[in-house]
């Protein structure tokens, strides 16, 4: 049986029923009470419809009455907040009418009442008591009411309501017919004393019996009204409405007579308890099903829910019965609920719609409402029953779904790769703008395109593969069918399934791989660079992998290991790396294995030696890095090394450059300083210091150029080595300078030994030049003695003698210096000759004192000196000189100067020579000297060097005439020389020698 029936069955029921809720006032204290739900039988009973009660409170309905002295309300108040069940009856003035209520609680705060119109029997039970209005004591008015209430028994009889009267002092009772009737028993068996009449009410309703009675008896009041049951003759039992009061009573005030009426009330009994069981069993029933169900009126106040919907909304059913959907939901919520509702009572039927619900702890849920209309007995519209499926979680995945659709969509629509669908029979069904774009094509040329026709056999081959199931690739350089573009791509094919396995079609992953190719490209090229790099560099690379076996070689590490890379590929690094102490012959630490292990670069300890493979040492240098990829691993070591016998050569060469003189292979001043501070301690004393300086050094380099003082320099160094002893020390201290330490030497020894050197240099010549050399020495022979002052001493004797010996050095320097140009230029010579002779014309002229001519003579000798380092191509040169040649045959003024000024007496002579080419207009050289400013001697050799100059052969001109060379002379007298003096020369040096 389903929910209506039970709903219908109250409906149809025949006596009033009404569901009604409590209202408290502020102080909880009943003041009101509101009906929720009521029959058509309570509609007849108060003569009102029920859209106009439901809803409706009683101070509504009965605008005219106290309610503060409304006594049913405090009844009511009592039996909704402690339970129970009352009955009793009440006159209505409003109605004018009697009835019988019974009432009872199904839950806190609010009643059920049963109404049942008894103002038919109330009519009777008055008439029947018109007589007794008054107390009645004595015999007498016993009497008269016996008779009166026999006429009242004659005319009930004939209605169903029974009659008694119990004589209290006799215990007598009386009944009329109809008790008869509704019992089953005969007068004889019912005229029974009030003990025998107790004995046929059912044993649990002895004590309600009772206490009607005893109500009366101890002046509670003067009557009693009470249900209980009675037995029936058949062994049924009945249910009795058993009213009594008393008629009349003793002086004393005790019941006399008592007159009542029975009522057989079992049919309507019968009725409430079915209604009742009908409710329990409809409230049974709903509460059993797992889905939430509620019913609402026509006003949208809710009548009931089962448990379920209670523990959904996660709010207890009395907190809502009776309430709105204003009351217990957020008004946007309730406002659609409410419209949802005067929707379905405008069109009784189904309603079914989405909506939410929030529940008691906030949380929103997504719902479907299923409501339907409910009708009375009368087909009139009472209210609607509906019931919530929860969809929450379908909602939930309905979204994930159209977000994860959504997600796809974005997914196709901006990855960087070309997607494309296709159906099971191979017709594009859809692509992405990326897939347009590789291709070079359009959407519309693409959608609906069957790829069975495309032109390339390959893409159908893996298109074909993939509607059978099959995961497929294509890699290519791919012809659009819908242009000409040539894209390189790599595509991926797979099969879309149905859950039946069957192909619903297939999705394809468009990537283009131009720019792959082009870095494919570069990266090859690279490779190769790098490969060329590696095989042309000059250093060894090997490469190991990340367990430490060979995996390349280049062509140096080939050489210098000894092995190919073919041989030496997938060998034990070790195997290949043979690498021991250059000094102790021990194998050295795998290097590649300290880097794999610590991910550090390393290079290798000093003094390693490389064996090769057909046993050849070298020294090398090397450091060897980890091979890292892009996560961090290591893949391998990369080695680089190189043989650096040329640089260990290169160091010994800068140790021993750092201790000797790169000329002439002595020790140098560093050594030196050294060596003497370790021999100078008493083991070695008496301990000589000599130093040396060769004489006419720098006139050499002047007058021959330092190659040939470079030349003497390593001589003299030679002639000093062999002179000394193995453990003497000889180094060159700079410049003309050497020392010499004599370890455990006396003064005498070294004046041996210096003997010995100087013995030796005489045999030795540079060119045409011997050598000379100065030298001082001195010794210290006590442990006190500063070897600074002996190194002191010994320097100033040797400057001491250097002065002596200088002069005559300079002198055979000069010598040897005029005949090394007189022997490379003949011409030279004559010409120098020549000057000289007329020098000394001029001075016997101009001077009375002989050495001033003498020194005149040997001016005009010296004068061009300085031509000794000139380049003989250029003194000899034919052709008109070019600039540089000029500038350079200018220099041997300079030249000539310096040679000359290295020997002191020479000084003046020497600034002779320097301004011979100076002219007298200031134009010059070297330094553009005017006028007197020019010395008088070098005026004199200017005009004796051009005249001869003039009237000689050179190779560059013949020679002038005598008459030509004096007019020249005359030209450029005042300009080029000074013209008094050329005057002297012309009168009186050529023409009176003439």
């Amino acid at each position: 049986m389903n929910d209506n029936f039970y709903k219908r069955l109250i409906e149809e029921a025949p006596i009033g029923y009404a569901y009604s809720k409590i209202i408290f006032d502020q102080n909880d204290v009943a003041c009101d009470y509101e009906f929720i739900e009521v029959n058509s039988a309570f509609e007849t009973l108060m003569g009102i419809n029920g859209k106009d009660i439901v809803g409706k409170k009683i101070s509504e309905l009965m605008p005219t009455v106290n309610m503060s002295e409304l006594e049913e309300l405090k009844l009511f108040q009592n039996i909704a907040l402690n339970g129970g069940k009352k009955e009793f009856e009440s006159y209505s003035n409003v109605l004018n009418c009697w009835f019988r209520i019974t009432a009872f609680s199904p839950k806190k705060n609010h009643f059920i009442m049963y109404l049942v119109d008894v103002t038919k029997e109330k009519r009777q039970s008055c008439e029947a008591e018109v007589h007794s209005s008054q107390p009645i004591g004595g015999q007498n008015n016993i009497e008269t009411f016996d008779n009166s209430y026999q006429k009242i028994t004659n005319i009930l009889d004939e209605t169903n309501i029974a009659t008694w009267k119990w004589n209290v002092q006799t215990g007598e009772i009386v009944f009329n017919k109809v008790l008869v009737k509704i019992i089953g028993y005969t007068f004889n068996q019912l005229s029974i004393t009030i003990e025998r009449w107790l004995e046929f009410i059912h044993p649990d309703d002895i004590n309600i019996a009772k206490e009607g009675f005893h109500s009366i008896f101890n002046g509670q009041k003067n009557y009693f009204d009470v249900e209980y049951r009675m037995h029936y003759k058949n062994c049924r039992w009945l249910w009795i409405n058993d009213k009594g009061k008393v008629i009349s009573w003793t002086k004393d005030g005790k019941p006399l007579c008592v007159v009542g009426t029975y009522s057989d009330i079992t049919e309507r009994k019968q009725l409430q308890e079915k209604l009742f069981n009908n409710e329990t069993l409809f409230a049974s029933l709903l509460d059993v099903i797992p889905t939430p169900v509620f019913y609402k009126n026509v006003n949208g106040k809710y009548l009931g829910c089962n448990h379920a919907y209670e523990k959904f909304i996660g709010i207890s059913k009395d907190k809502f019965i009776g309430k709105t959907a204003f009351d217990i939901s957020p008004f946007e919520l309730a406002s659609v609920y409410h419209g949802k509702d005067l929707e379905l009572f405008q069109r009784p039927g189904i309603q079914i719609y989405e909506s939410q619900v929030k529940d008691g702890l906030g949380k929103i849920h997504s719902v479907v409402f299923n409501k339907a209309t409910i009708t009375n007995q009368r087909g009139e519209l009472s209210g609607l029953i509906g019931i919530i499926l929860d969809i929450t979680e379908q909602k939930q995945i309905e979204e994930a779904l159209k977000s994860s659709e959504e997600k796809y969509r974005l997914i196709f629509e901006n990855t960087p790769l070309g997607v494309l669908h296709f159906d099971n029979k191979g017709i594009i069904t859809d692509c992405n703008d990326n897939l347009v774009k590789i291709i070079g094509s359009s959407r519309a040329d693409i959608i609906g395109l069957d790829m069975h026709i495309l032109s390339d056999k390959m893409v159908v081959k893996a298109v074909c593969e993939s509607l059978k199931g099959q995961l497929s690739r294509y890699e290519g350089d791919y012809q659009s069918l819908t242009s000409n573009k040539i894209t390189p791509m790599r595509v991926i094919f797979a099969p879309i399934l149905l859950t039946d396995q069957s192909v619903k079609g297939g999705v394809g992953i468009v990537e283009d791989i131009s720019q792959r190719k082009k870095l494919e490209i570069a990266l090859s090229n690279e490779k190769n660079l790098l490969e060329t790099t590696l095989v042309s560099v000059g250093d060894g690379v090997i490469s190991t992998d990340n367990k430490g076996y060979v995996v390349f070689l280049n062509k140096v590490a080939e050489h210098l290991t000894g092995w190919t890379q073919e041989e030496a590929r997938n060998k034990s690094f070790e195997e290949v790396f043979r690498i021991v102490d250059e000094f102790t012959g021990e194998k050295k630490e795998n290097i590649v294995d300290k880097v794999i292990s610590s991910g550090k670069i390393i290079e290798l300890a000093n003094h390693t030696m490389l064996i090769s493979k057909d046993g050849i040492q070298r020294p090398i240098e090397d450091s060897a890095a980890p091979i890292i990829d892009k996560d961090g691993e290591i893949n391998g070591v990369v080695l680089v090394f190189r043989d650096v016998t040329d640089k260990k050569e290169k160091q010994k060469r800068i140790l021993y450059l750092s201790y000797h003189d790169q000329l002439t292979g002595l020790y140098n001043r560093r050594f030196y300083d050294e060596e003497l501070t370790r021999l100078d301690n008493k083991a070695n004393l008496p301990l000589t210091i000599a130093l040396g300086d060769v004489n006419g050094l720098k006139l050499i380099n002047d007058s021959f150029g330092h190659i040939v003082g470079d030349e003497l320099l390593i001589k003299v160094a030679n002639v000093i080595k062999s002179g000394c002893r193995s453990h003497d020390i000889v180094a060159r201290l700079g410049g003309d300078e050497f020392v010499m330490i004599f370890p455990r030497t006396d003064g005498s020894e070294a004046h041996k030994i210096i003997k010995r050197i100087n013995k030796l240099a005489s045999k030795e010549i540079v060119g045409s030049i011997g050598i000379s050399i100065s030298f001082g020495y001195d010794t210290k022979y006590v442990e006190e003695d500063v070897v600074e002052d002996i190194f002191k001493k010994a320097e100033d004797r040797m400057y001491k003698k250097k002065l002596s010996e200088s002069p005559s050095v300079r002198g055979k320097t000069i010598d040897a210096i005029i005949s090394t140009l007189y022997e490379k230029n003949e011409r030279e010579e004559k010409h120098s000759r020549r000057v000289s002779e007329l020098c000394r014309r001029m001075g016997s002229v101009l001077y009375a004192n002989e050495s001033e001519i003498e020194e005149l003579k040997t001016v005009g000798l010296l004068h061009d000196i300085g031509k000794i380092v000139i380049d003989q191509n250029i003194l000899n040169n034919p052709n008109k000189l070019t600039n540089y040649e000029v500038k350079e045959m200018q220099r041997h003024t300079e030249i000539g100067y310096r040679i000359l000024n290295t020997v002191n007496d020479m000084a003046d002579m020497a600034v002779y020579v320097l301004h011979h080419h100076e002219r007298w207009d200031g134009k010059g050289y070297p330094q553009g000297l005017k006028g007197n400013d020019i010395p008088f001697v070098s005026r004199i050799i200017a005009i004796a060097d051009a005249y001869d100059a003039m009237t000689s052969e050179r190779c560059y001109r013949h020679a002038l005439s005598k008459e030509k060379a004096l007019d020249e002379l005359r030209i450029n007298a005042g300009s080029q020389f000074d013209p008094e003096l050329v005057n002297i020369f012309i009168e009186d040096v050529l023409e009176k020698t003439t």
